[in-house]
C-alpha cells in the first residue's frame, strides 16, 4: 500500500483521505483472529502516510504474545476467554493476513524483524497441515469455517512458506506433493468448471453462515492472484516429483496442556485401507456445527454431507426433554484407535 506504489493516492481529495484514515484506525483490541486485520490496517495507515506512528510491530508482538499465553505448544486460540480452546482454521487465516500485510509494509527493516516470530508460529501449522491433508487432497476438515476455505488457506500458507524459505530442503518435495494434492482437491471439488465460479454451498458442500457465495468468490480470485505471483517467484520448485510412499501412523498433536485442560488433535492414517481420520479435542466457537465434535472425522465416511455427522455415530445423553452430546472433555484424556496394535 505504499504511496510510491499507488500513484492514484496523490489524486485523492482531502475528505476522502480523512474517511480512509478513520476506516483504517484500529480502535478495538481483539483477542481473536480479527486482531490480524488490525495489523493490516496499521500497515496501510503508516505506508500510505496517514500516520507517522507505526503500530504494526506492537500489534504483531501482542498477537504472538497472546499465542504463548493461551497455548503451551504455540497454537492460536480463537476464543481464549472463559474456558478457551477454539483451535481451528483461523490460526492459519491470521498468519496469512499478517504475512501478506508485512510484505507490503513501507519499512522493510520492520518486516525483517517481525518475520522470525511469525515463522515460529507458522512452522507449527505447516507440520500440522502436512499431517492432516488426506491422500486425495482434502485439507483442513475440523472446526469452524472449513470447506473451500480449508483448502485455500492451507495452499496460501504453504506457498508463502516455500517463497520465504521456511521449508527445509529435505522437506521440500513432501511439501510440494501436499500442495499438489490440495490444489487438485480444491479445483475438482469447489470450482464450477463450466461457469468458473466457486461453489461453497449445495447438497454436498456447505460452510458457516457468514461465508457468503459472493465473499468466497472474491476471496478465491484474490487468492488465485496471490498464488500466481508467488508461483512466479519460486525458483526451482516443480510439481514433477514422485509421490512419497505413505505409511500407517497415528499421533496426537497437543494444542494446549495445563493444570485445567488438555486439548489437541489425534491423527490416524492407514494407506492400505485408505482410512484417514482426525479426532479433535477442542472447544467450539460455533456449537451448531458437527465439525468440532470429539469423534473421528473423515468427510465422505463419517461426515456426510459436510458439517453433518452420521447420526448413528453420535452418542446422546437424555436429561428429561434435553439431549446432550458429550463431545468435549477437558482433563486426563486418552485418544486411541484399534484393538490390537492400537495407537494412543
Amino acid at each position: 500500500p505504499a504511496k510510491d506504489r499507488n500513484q492514484i493516492w496523490e489524486r485523492l481529495q482531502e475528505i476522502t483521505r480523512e474517511k480512509l484514515d478513520k476506516r483504517l484506525l484500529a480502535r478495538t483490541d481483539y483477542v481473536n483472529h480479527q486482531q490480524a486485520f488490525n495489523v493490516a490496517k496499521a500497515v496501510a495507515r503508516f505506508s500510505m502516510g496517514l500516520s507517522k506512528k507505526d503500530e504494526t510491530g506492537k500489534l504483531v508482538d501482542l498477537f504472538v504474545g497472546r499465542i504463548q499465553e493461551n497455548s503451551s505448544n504455540g497454537f492460536f486460540d480463537d476464543e481464549p476467554d472463559d474456558f478457551g480452546g477454539a483451535y481451528n482454521l483461523y490460526g492459519v487465516t491470521s498468519l496469512i493476513i499478517m504475512r501478506q500485510a508485512l510484505q507490503l509494509h513501507a519499512n522493510m527493516h520492520l518486516r525483517d524483524r517481525k518475520l522470525p516470530s511469525l515463522r515460529t508460529v507458522a512452522e507449527k501449522y505447516l507440520n500440522l497441515i502436512q499431517s492432516t491433508v488426506r491422500q486425495d487432497g482434502l485439507g483442513w476438515c475440523f472446526g469452524r469455517g472449513v470447506g473451500a476455505y480449508g483448502q485455500m488457506h492451507c495452499i496460501s500458507l504453504l506457498l508463502q512458506a516455500i517463497r520465504d524459505e521456511w521449508i527445509q530442503e529435505k522437506d521440500l518435495s513432501k511439501t510440494l506433493d501436499t500442495l499438489r494434492r490440495l490444489f487438485y482437491f480444491f479445483f475438482t471439488t469447489y470450482l464450477d468448471q463450466e461457469n468458473g465460479c466457486l461453489v461453497i454451498r449445495d447438497e454436498e458442500r456447505t460452510t458457516v453462515d457468514n461465508h457468503t457465495t459472493r465473499m468466497a468468490n472474491f476471496d478465491a480470485v484474490r487468492y488465485l492472484c496471490q498464488w500466481a505471483r508467488i508461483a512466479r517467484s519460486l525458483k526451482g520448485a516443480s510439481f514433477d516429483i514422485p509421490t512419497p510412499t505413505p505409511r500407517r501412523s497415528g499421533r496426537f498433536v497437543i494444542f494446549d496442556k495445563s493444570h485445567r485442560k488438555e486439548q489437541g488433535l489425534f491423527i490416524y492414517r492407514d494407506p492400505d485401507s485408505k482410512l484417514h481420520l482426525q479426532l479433535p479435542l477442542v472447544a467450539s466457537s460455533n456449537p451448531e456445527t458437527s465439525d468440532i465434535l470429539a469423534f473421528p472425522h473423515c468427510p465422505g465416511v463419517f461426515d456426510w454431507p459436510a458439517t453433518t455427522y452420521l447420526p448413528v455415530m453420535l452418542p446422546e445423553l437424555a436429561f428429561g426433554e434435553d439431549r446432550v452430546i458429550p463431545a468435549f472433555y477437558g482433563k486426563n484424556c486418552v485418544t486411541g484407535l484399534g484393538l490390537r496394535n492400537s495407537f494412543y
